[in-house]
């Protein structure tokens, strides 16, 4: 096989995604170029592709080597027909100086194929070199340039293309992005999963191109709290990595970090640490220990170390991004406000209040000379700032810096903007600390209506929910705290409606209750009388009937506990109501009876209670059409004096005391528990 038709099928295998296999195809033809004494021109055509593969398999400084000796003859005077090979080896060039951050020539390499006249019908490559410029503005966190450029670099692969092909779902992918960072994430969704189609349709379901909108959408999907879809998205994304690139690629560290951000948001600590190490570790090795590109990936690792109580790790860690950031924004031209939202948010752990708000002030006036003052990256930098001062119970300014989020979100987002209902809850905070309650609420009922229309959880359901996960880990997965827990999501998520998730998070706290009590204790049987109460009041008649079930046949076997203590009398009454709800009159005259008996003992036979009793059994059997019965029950309950309003009152306290008790018993437990991860965080 001669050295061009290795070229071309080490092309071929890059196309198709085997990374690995093209290199060394590509490395053969090379040498065989060479060692025929090829032409100069040949050898740099080989090289530009060469160099391309080498930056795609991370290793930079041989593909720069290469690409910089191919420019050397390509910027000659060349065939026509060789002219694309030109852009291409400074394109590929521009790309390995964007991985390693070096945005400066990168943009640089990017302008001069664009500016070179002879370049100019070359299409396909100014399409890439445009949607390149796109990424670099995108990195360096300035949204409304990467707008600017992905918007052409779609409108010239469209022309090109059409609305199909590898390439056009690439560049859609790209616009796709700046709908999410303004927040817009159904219709970024949206996007990104025809950009997806657009690629499996051109590409199958393996090629390694697919792997940044995979994992765009796994972004996506945590954003909008579907932990498990996005979970599955990243793990499609990293089998994906692994079979094109190894186990340890550059590329394979972007989608590991993304997947320990999905573990770190439910609060999976253990889950999130590994992926977040595997992602430094690759980073450190292509890019080197004091890359911009590290900051996130360190800041993550610094969380995580802290959650495990890794404090003297955690700040080394923390110390490192510091370093990193101050170096960065020292730039004047440094464009990213995510840059100063780190370094603010790492005083503010620190609690360092002067410093924190310096920085996050700085970083403010910096968005404003390069974006403007109503600009999504000034409204995204107002919401930080006003979570430092919340942090700091300085609700006055966080007021100050919440509302003008607001403001300037509505003005870019519209009014039905999910990100615009999270400045929301944030100022509706503000305003409840400060007194303010009915404004407070009118704004929180904004934040409600724009949720429910884009169809996302309300903030209350979702610190719910990490919490649940965060104590798992903190305590143990049966841990009492833990159950109180699932107990108040189930009854969050049955209080919005969502039936279906509220029953498997209330049959998982029942499985964890009845390992924490004993399966027939009657501790256990109160909280399922909770939870058949719950059931009733949702008109879910049958699943109360069927958790009364297991109450009353754990009562009986506690029969002698139960009759001599007070308050199973109520819990008798309550679980009559249940029955004769669900229409199941047979078992309600005997679970009265029961209460009764228990009373009768208790209190006494002429006590206010067993009057009502008596009542109560009356009108059961009157509509049974058992009148003699009837009657006589009305003649015994007429026989007892009725109570006044203070005794009523009295015993109503009295009866209601075991209850009150041992609810806030355990909403203590679990406020301290909540108020314990506040002050962690």
């Amino acid at each position: 096989m001669s050295f061009k038709q290795k070229q071309i099928e080490g092309v071929k295998h890059f196309e198709d995604g085997d990374y690995v296999l093209s290199l060394q195809i590509l490395n053969e033809a090379l040498a065989e170029a060479q060692s025929q004494k090829a032409t100069a021109l040949e050898i740099a055509v080989i090289k530009t592709e060469l160099g391309g593969t080498l930056g795609e398999v991370g290793d930079f400084e041989t593909g720069k080597k290469v690409l910089e000796e191919a420019i050397k003859e390509l910027i000659k005077k060349i065939p026509e027909d060789q002219i694309q090979y030109r852009a291409k080896a400074k394109k590929n060039l521009s790309g390995i100086y964007m991985k390693e951050s070096d945005y400066k020539k990168a943009t640089a390499l990017a302008m001069e194929i664009l500016e070179d006249k002879e370049l100019e019908n070359c299409k396909d490559e100014l399409a890439s070199v445009i949607d390149q410029l796109g990424e670099i503005a995108w990195r360096k966190g300035n949204a409304r340039e990467a707008e600017t450029h992905f918007q052409d670099g779609l409108k010239k692969r469209e022309q090109i293309f059409g609305q199909k092909g590898r390439y056009y779902g690439a560049s859609l992918g790209n616009c796709a992005l700046i709908l999410y960072a303004d927040g817009r994430l159904l219709e970024s969704e949206e996007m990104q999963k025809r950009s997806l189609q657009i690629k499996e349709d051109a590409l199958g379901r393996v090629h390694p191109e697919l792997v940044c909108t995979l994992s765009n959408l796994g972004m996506l999907s945590q954003r909008l709290r579907r932990f498990e879809e996005a979970e599955t998205l990243l793990k499609r994304a990293l089998t994906i990595c692994d079979t094109a690139y190894g186990a340890n690629s550059l590329t394979k560290s972007l989608v590991a970090n993304n997947l320990g951000g999905i573990y770190l948001e439910q609060g999976k600590y253990k889950d999130a640490l590994p992926q977040f190490e595997l992602s430094l570790a690759s980073r450190e090795k292509y890019l080197g220990k004091n890359n911009p590109a590290l900051i996130k990936i360190i800041n993550n690792v610094a969380l995580v170390y802290k959650k495990l109580g890794r404090d003297q790790d955690s700040k080394k860690m923390a110390d490192r991004v510091k370093t990193l950031i101050e170096s960065n924004i020292a730039d004047e031209n440094h464009s990213d406000p995510m840059s100063f939202i780190l370094l603010s948010d790492l005083y503010c752990r620190e609690k360092n209040k002067d410093k924190s708000i310096e920085v996050i002030n700085s970083g403010i006036a910096r968005m404003e000379k390069i974006y403007g003052p109503k600009s999504i990256e000034c409204a995204n930098i107002h919401d930080c700032a006003g979570s430092i001062y919340v942090t700091f119970k300085d609700y006055t300014n966080a007021q100050e810096h919440f509302s003008k989020a607001v403001g300037a979100k509505k003005e870019i987002l519209g009014m039905d903007n999910p990100d615009l209902a999270k400045s929301l809850r944030h100022l509706s905070l503000c305003l409840s600390m400060a007194g303010d309650i009915e404004a407070s609420n009118l704004v929180k009922a904004q934040a409600d209506v724009i949720d429910k229309k884009n169809a996302l959880p309300d903030s209350t359901e979702t610190l719910m929910r990490k919490q649940v996960e965060v104590f798992k880990q903190k305590y143990g997965e049966n841990h009492k705290t833990v159950v109180e827990s699932l107990r108040m999501l189930s009854y969050t998520l049955s209080k919005r409606g969502l039936y279906e998730e509220a029953n498997a998070v209330q049959k998982e706290y029942l499985e964890k209750l009845t390992l924490l009590h004993g399966e027939d204790t009657l501790a256990l049987a109160q909280e399922l009388v909770d939870q058949a109460t719950m059931a009733w009041s949702g008109q879910e008649f049958e699943k109360s009937i069927d958790l009364s079930a297991r109450v009353l046949d754990i009562f009986s076997k506690n029969e002698e506990a139960v009759k001599s203590d007070l308050q199973y009398a109520g819990t008798y009454e309550r679980i009559a109501t249940f029955y004769e709800s669900a229409q199941e009159i047979s078992m309600v005259e005997g679970l009265l009876k029961k209460a009764m008996e228990i009373r009768m003992q208790k209190q006494g036979a002429n006590h206010w209670r067993v009057r009502g009793l008596l009542m109560r059994l009356a009108a059961l059997c009157r509509s049974q059409e058992k009148l003699e019965e009837a009657q006589n029950y009305d003649e015994m309950a007429d026989s007892i004096p009725k109570p006044s309003d203070d005794q009523i009152k009295a015993d109503m306290m009295e009866e209601s005391q075991y209850l009150l008790q041992r609810i806030m018993g355990n909403l203590t437990e679990l406020a301290k528990a909540y108020e314990q991860e506040e002050l962690d965080e």
